[in-house]
């Protein structure tokens, strides 16, 4: 299970999504208030309010399937084409995730009189991208040796 190259790309795909989820994504000055942008909403560092000031419930439960989508793929090894197809599942997710944090980035960067910080974790996806694809090549390359050797026999 763990002894393909490609479970290890896919572990590394979980360990990136799972950061993005438990770290801040950005933050928002405007005036005197400070607000963080987390997975599942912005909240703010200012008040006592200890609730989302905006809640992103779609954004957090994205997040939650694109780490858990890999996490999955690793336990299918025996099943290399249902594999396959969850590395294209998992490809539209992540580009969906990072469509998702660019677009809210985007629009707390209108807010007037007020400053947006970015985080180096609105890159995450696109790194989980890559190494989704990495395992992605290894697992066609994996079904390719199985049939090429079904044929010898």
């Amino acid at each position: 299970m763990l002894q393909r190259i490609q479970s290890l790309y896919l572990l590394f795909a979980v360990i990136l999504m799972a950061m993005m989820l438990g770290m801040p994504l950005g933050r928002f000055l405007e005036g005197d208030n400070e607000y963080i942008f987390r997975a599942f909403g912005i909240y703010s560092e200012t008040s006592e309010v200890g609730g989302a000031v905006v809640p992103l419930p779609y954004l957090g439960y994205l997040l939650v399937i694109t780490a858990l989508v890999p996490l999955v793929t690793i336990f299918f090894y025996k099943n290399r084409l249902l594999q396959i197809r969850l590395c294209f599942m998992e490809f539209v997710l992540l580009a969906g995730s990072q469509i998702f944090v660019i677009f809210y980035l985007v629009r707390a960067n209108t807010i007037d009189d007020g400053t947006v910080s970015y985080s180096l974790l609105d890159i995450v996806p696109l790194i989980a991208l890559v190494f989704v694809w990495l395992a992605y090549k290894g697992i066609v390359r994996d079904e390719a040796l199985v049939r090429s050797l079904d044929r010898i026999r």
